[in-house]
């Protein structure tokens, strides 16, 4: 039985697969991701950082999905990072450097846990506040159909269809248009 240096069969005698130059550009030229995890991060940064740019914001609270549970998962793990002091054996591993850093721009910070989001909980978002948000949602997405799974803007656009069906019909209302 072949050895290698090290006492160990040879791969070639395990029938194993070597891994060479040209196989790894190969499988790197078709987007092949090495670390999965950190693959999954990318995109779930991705999704957010299209989620703030129509929005203004990365409150969870008016994301759904998987989204929404990333965003809720980034918060805990900056938080702890944030509250582990530097010198301390346990802030090493928290979240790596790269992480912060793309967590930072899109608007994750230090003081974003010690004072209330600006959509603090009890502060109703005003009327005006909500129409901006069905307006971007429409420019991203072509239409006002807001799933129900959509959080508060979902809720809100629903809650607009039974006002409506309250107060009258479509056609009681002169001049209502949602596009420019």
């Amino acid at each position: 039985e072949d050895q290698d240096v090290d006492g160990k069969s040879s791969a070639k005698e395990k029938n194993i697969t070597i891994l060479t130059k040209e196989r790894f550009q190969k499988l790197n030229a078709i987007g092949f991701a090495w670390d999965v995890r950190e693959h999954q991060f990318q995109e779930m940064m991705e999704e957010l950082r299209v989620f703030q740019t129509l929005n203004g914001h990365i409150d969870p609270r008016f994301m759904s999905g998987k989204l929404a549970f990333f965003v809720r998962r980034c918060e805990q793990q900056y938080r702890k990072y944030v509250n582990t002091p530097s010198d301390s054996t346990e802030a090493f591993g928290i979240l790596s450097e790269s992480r912060r850093r793309a967590l930072e721009d899109v608007g994750f910070s230090r003081d974003m846990f010690d004072e209330p989001r600006t959509r603090s909980t009890g502060h109703r978002s005003s009327w005006e506040e909500r129409y901006q948000e069905l307006r971007n949602f429409r420019d991203a997405n072509g239409h006002c159909l807001v799933p129900k799974k959509y959080g508060s803007l979902g809720s809100w656009v629903r809650a607009q269809r039974h006002l409506m069906k309250e107060q009258g019909t479509v056609g009681s209302f002169e001049g209502v248009v949602l596009s420019e």
